[in-house]
């Protein structure tokens, strides 16, 4: 047996080989390492006479870890009772926190009573870690919950407390048409970027992308970038008719995102807006940030559909706008000295390729204006 200068043993297995009388000293008399060998090695050795022991050691023991560690041995003893005690009474959050987290762990999922008093512990009591411990551990068996009671958690709080409910509102899929607007309210009230992606997860798995693309168009600022940087990660398209509301001078701050979430560039409306949208580019000398993305998808729907039996006058005069461009562009790259080709292009082939490929652009336009 090892003992330090201050006769104190020094590891579980000094206390573990004492006999039973001097253990059960330490449990009184020991210091806060001792006390938990004590607990452990009593737990380990006699498992069934030790309970009443061990039962009565919360209620004297200065020290909230020897209590946490006595919750684990009392926990796998079934003693309900104890642990119910602390949870209700214990003056430390974490030994309460700790005797819940176990008393839901050995209950019956079908224990009415427990699970009226874990209701009651999750909406009334004021430590956030209580109601984190509950919302993590506690099965739906044992503890109801509806979406207004969740909600109330999530609204802008301590993080975990916002991100454990998030969990459980995702997990218990208690998201439905009527209440989507409430949580979507909270992507523009969200300040840590987890829970703000949190949010967004939840939305897009339960088909409510359109309330996130809602959010993002309607603000100007980080969090509207970061709303509409999330969904073109995820690559979440939508139909025109969810996006041209988005389309106007109010929201030219946003315009440049569009591009990244059309569904069917054919459709009319979309085709019309990349005609559009490229051929004030142009007439502007705009270079901006969409620019080559919205050149490149209206050439691309170009190739790929029919030119309409009755044109409507817009599409026409955006056509007339591209097509006067497209041969200008076409005329100053044939003149170009080589010196000034080799600046854009890498070689001579690609050089080519580009004019024949303006070429063909030309006379696509060229066959819609007929």
């Amino acid at each position: 047996m090892t003992i330090n200068q201050v006769n104190r043993y020094n590891s579980f297995e000094d206390v573990n080989n004492l006999e039973e009388a001097k253990i059960n000293n330490l449990l009184e008399n020991g210091d806060g390492p001792e006390k938990v060998w004590a607990i452990w090695s009593l737990a380990l050795k006699k498992w069934k006479s030790s309970a009443s022991k061990l039962q009565s050691l919360p209620d004297g023991e200065p020290s909230s870890g020897v209590r946490r560690n006595l919750i684990v041995v009392l926990a796998g003893m079934q003693q309900s009772d104890v642990l119910y005690s602390l949870a209700k009474h214990d003056p430390d959050v974490s030994v309460r926190a700790d005797a819940l987290k176990y008393l839901i762990r050995i209950s019956d999922p079908n224990d009415e009573p427990f699970s009226e008093f874990l209701y009651k512990r999750l909406i009334n009591d004021s430590e956030n870690v209580i109601k984190i411990t509950i919302l993590k551990e506690a099965p739906e068996e044992l503890l109801t919950l509806s979406f207004n009671d969740i909600i109330t958690f999530i609204e802008p709080s301590d993080p975990a407390l916002q991100m454990v409910s998030l969990e459980q509102l995702d997990k218990r899929a208690l998201l439905d048409d009527e209440n989507a607007p409430a949580i979507a309210k909270l992507l523009l009230q969200a300040h840590d970027a987890s829970i703000l992606e949190k949010i967004m997860f939840i939305l897009i798995n339960g088909g409510r992308s359109e309330l996130i693309l809602d959010a993002g168009m309607l603000q100007e600022d980080k969090t509207n970038f970061d709303l509409l940087s999330y969904l073109a990660k995820q690559e979440i398209k939508f139909s025109w008719s969810s996006l041209q509301k988005f389309i106007g001078p109010e929201y030219n701050h946003n315009s440049h995102m569009i591009i990244d979430f059309i569904q069917n560039p054919t459709e009319p409306g979309a085709f019309l807006w990349l005609s559009t949208r490229y051929a004030q580019m142009l007439e502007l000398e705009s270079w901006e940030n969409d620019f080559f993305e919205i050149q490149k998808a209206f050439l691309e729907t170009l190739s790929g559909i029919d030119k309409p039996d009755h044109m409507i006058p817009a599409l026409n005069s955006n056509l007339q706008i591209i097509h006067k461009y497209m041969k200008v562009e076409l005329h100053d790259m044939q003149c170009w000295a080589k010196d000034e080709w080799m600046y854009e292009f890498d070689n001579e082939e690609d050089y080519e390729e580009a004019i024949l490929s303006n070429k063909a652009n030309i006379e696509a336009i060229k066959n819609w204006l007929k």
